[in-house]
């Protein structure tokens, strides 16, 4: 398994999330949805480890439910 790291790896983490804003700003909700689902399965893909994957989405649920 892949260590999974939730430290800031950014090289310029504004950047990335102006960019990010943009992106939807640019879309209707449905494109909007459409562009993270093909982010998320990119990044995915990317990783390519199930184990990372599993710990990543379980982070995910729990920061969202905390909310």
């Amino acid at each position: 398994m892949k260590r999974m790291s939730l430290a800031n790896n950014f090289d310029d983490a504004d950047a990335f999330y102006e960019r990010l804003v943009a992106v939807h700003e640019s879309l209707d909700d449905e494109q909007s949805d459409q562009f993270n689902l093909s982010l998320i399965l990119m990044l995915a893909n990317h990783i390519g480890d199930a184990a990372t994957l599993a710990d990543l989405m379980d982070k995910a649920e729990q920061s969202a439910c905390n909310r």
